[in-house]
């Protein structure tokens, strides 16, 4: 359970209590900060990768560039957070939302049609303990990859096979200015 839940440009994450995984993972890279350029999305693509595996569930996709969805409907997030001084991140804090075993029955109106849970795509209950330190290991090991440079050559190969926008007709919003097209890569 979350009091404070939040997502990407101070979003509010909904965090009610019993059945989901609220994970917060602090790492000292010491890095340059071109090496975290792709980090949150690297994330994403591992997860949804071990998702996919781990729950059989196949359609699970991640919409750019933190969003972990099912069909139309959210499942998760991620977000980064990073202390950088001059041009090295000296910390850094990843964090994922994840509806695990909650019933969105629960979840507010403005969200409870939008969202779904592991456990109702699925019609089990998962183990959230073994679930999070199986995680655990996907984000270290994805931290790694990113750190390393790896991240950056696989990326595009993986990106497409998870893509949740790929061939959608999506609309920018650049200030005043507006564009649509389908979103092909």
């Amino acid at each position: 359970h979350q009091t404070t839940g939040r997502g990407r440009r101070g979003n509010v994450w909904y965090s009610p209590k019993g059945g989901n995984l609220y994970l917060s993972i602090g790492l000292r890279p010491k890095i340059e900060l071109v090496k975290m350029k792709n980090f949150t999305l690297w994330q994403g693509v591992r997860i949804c990768q071990f998702l996919r595996s781990y729950t059989e569930i196949d359609n699970l996709h991640l919409k750019w560039p933190n969003d972990l969805f099912y069909d139309n409907q959210k499942i998760g997030g991620m977000l980064t957070e990073a202390s950088i001084e001059s041009e090295y991140v000296r910390s850094l804090v990843f964090g994922l939302g994840l509806n695990v075993n909650a019933s969105n029955i629960k979840f507010p109106k403005s969200i409870k049609n939008c969202s779904t849970s592991l456990s109702k795509i699925k019609g089990a209950k998962f183990h959230i303990h073994e679930l999070a330190a199986k995680l655990i290991k996907v984000i270290l090991d994805a931290s790694n990859q990113c750190f390393s440079g790896e991240a950056n050559e696989l990326l595009l190969k993986e990106w497409e096979k998870i893509d949740f926008l790929r061939e959608k007709k999506i609309i920018i919003n650049n200030g005043k200015e507006r564009f649509s097209g389908i979103a092909n890569d």
